[in-house]
């Protein structure tokens, strides 16, 4: 007999198996579960996902792989190495496909629109390619909102008895310049979860001082009960790891019970929830686990709790200056509270790294007085390099400055435009002579004058509000006369 589920099961992320790169994660990743058909021992779930992606140079390709839980959690691949290139058929798969992917998709974020790719870059492992291309809205934060319709997956029936992860996988992205098996891992969440049962919703809030859960029952039989316990934990070291050993119990009555039938029809299935409410107490800064156990499963889920307390560092100024083989990096806050120290990091090839850790010159880290400090990189590096400070307070907060770029040795006499092509209208300019005032001319194709700046005496310059197109651009040093000129394209 088939039967047919339409489901609305929101993505979550399990705190034990999650894993992801914090400078360019895909983030608010939702998956909906159009329909499942169960056909004897087979399913077929059919998914529309959703998640967004920072729009820069480490996102030219993106890449999703799909597991059952079970097969996912035998997957030994270190996505934090900083040397992983695009994993291989053997390493999704195993030795003997012992835990073999359900579904492989890979996007070409390069092109223009952005498409799927019809081959992997280890040609033994079968990419799925789904109908059309994938949506793509660019953000007024600079991110782009991707949305990958009607993936279709097959699995065992079975699974959809039993509790936990039914479908899992990991998303993946690189900045490679060409496409192939050398293609570097930049930006990852490995671990989401695509389908489950039961749903773990809810949070933390640091303005009631207060925590919600939600626990959500899906199920093909009307009434079908599920009933079990759980604990709240508090992230009490803050690594987003749960460890019963570290980690604060915040129900100290004991386990909290539940009982939820799915009483109520939603197309083709039924539904039931329920949700409970109880103190932070002194943790009401802390994020959350849940662990719920249900017979002889356990499943931990991780919540977010909202951040009221007050930012502890305000900085005034940042700035990155090349000396040769040395790049003086200085920066200036009015106040700080609480404050530990500041860590130095740089980014070369879309990668950032901890380079060095400044403590705080502030007496027990508060100070209402303009404090400044500076730090001497050696970089010899041909390329462009990023910079940014990340301040970090005695209580795990913290705060990013801006970003700031500065020119490879190589380059110094080179205009600089970065990203090329340029996203959101805007492309950034870094002048080889950093000093001396410049007169800034922007053409359209057509040779008409767009943009034009006067007297620029800044070592950077953003041009903004472009339409999308082919622009050349000329700078007049108004002291030498010396002209440089460059072309850049501006994307949809």
């Amino acid at each position: 007999m088939k039967k047919v589920l339409l489901l609305l099961i929101p993505l979550l992320t399990i705190g034990l198996v999650s894993k992801l790169n914090a400078q360019c994660t895909p983030y608010n990743f939702k998956t909906v579960i159009n329909s499942i058909d169960v056909n004897g021992a087979t399913a077929t779930a059919n998914l529309d996902v959703s998640f967004n992606i920072q729009a820069n140079n480490g996102n030219k390709y993106i890449f999703i792989h799909l597991w059952t839980g079970a097969n996912y959690s035998q997957v030994n691949i270190n996505w934090g190495a900083s040397s992983q290139k695009a994993p291989t058929k053997a390493e999704l798969n195993g030795a003997s496909d012992e835990h073999p992917t359900l579904y492989n998709l890979a996007i070409d974020n390069n092109s223009i629109p952005p498409a799927y790719r019809t081959a992997y870059a280890d040609p033994t492992l079968t990419l799925n390619v789904p109908a059309g291309i994938p949506s793509v809205t660019r953000l007024s934060n600079g991110a782009d909102s991707f949305v990958v319709k009607n993936i279709e997956v097959n699995f065992d029936a079975s699974l959809l008895q039993s509790l936990g992860s039914i479908i899992q996988g990991v998303v993946w992205s690189s900045n490679a310049s060409t496409y192939s098996k050398n293609m570097s891992v930049q930006c990852y969440l490995a671990g989401a979860v695509f389908l489950a049962d039961p749903v773990i919703s809810g949070g933390g809030s640091c303005g009631t001082g207060t925590y919600s859960v939600t626990i959500t029952h899906n199920s093909l039989v009307q009434n079908n009960t599920l009933s079990g316990s759980f604990d709240v934990y508090a992230d009490a070291d803050g690594n987003g790891q749960f460890s019963s050993a570290n980690d604060i119990l915040i129900t100290s009555g004991g386990a909290i019970p539940f009982s939820i039938a799915a009483a109520t029809s939603v197309n083709s299935y039924y539904s039931g929830s329920q949700t409970f409410s109880g103190n932070l107490g002194s943790y009401k800064n802390r994020n959350l686990f849940v662990v719920l156990t249900s017979g002889s499963t356990t499943l931990i889920q991780f919540l977010s709790t909202t951040q009221c307390s007050t930012l502890p560092v305000t900085f005034k100024s940042f700035t990155v200056a090349r000396n040769n083989q040395t790049v003086a990096i200085k920066w200036e806050t009015a106040f700080e509270q609480n404050n530990r120290g500041f860590y130095i990091q740089r980014n070369v090839n879309g990668e950032w790294k901890d380079i060095a850790f400044v403590f705080s010159k502030a007496e027990g880290g508060n100070s209402s007085e303009p404090l400044s400090y500076m730090y001497n990189d050696p970089n010899n590096l041909s390329g462009v390099s990023y910079y940014r400070v990340l301040q970090v307070d005695l209580s795990g907060l913290g705060k990013f400055s801006e970003v700031r770029v500065v020119r490879g040795e190589e380059l110094a006499s080179k205009l600089m435009l970065f990203p090329n092509p340029g996203t959101n209208g805007k492309v950034n300019v870094i002048f080889q002579d950093e000093t001396s005032p410049k007169n800034v001319f922007v053409y359209d194709a057509t040779g008409r004058a767009v943009k034009t700046f006067k007297n620029i005496v800044s070592a950077n310059l953003t041009i903004e509000q472009l339409k999308p197109g082919v622009y050349n651009i000329q700078v007049i040093n108004t002291a030498s006369q010396a002209v440089s000129s460059g072309k850049f394209i501006v994307k949809d």
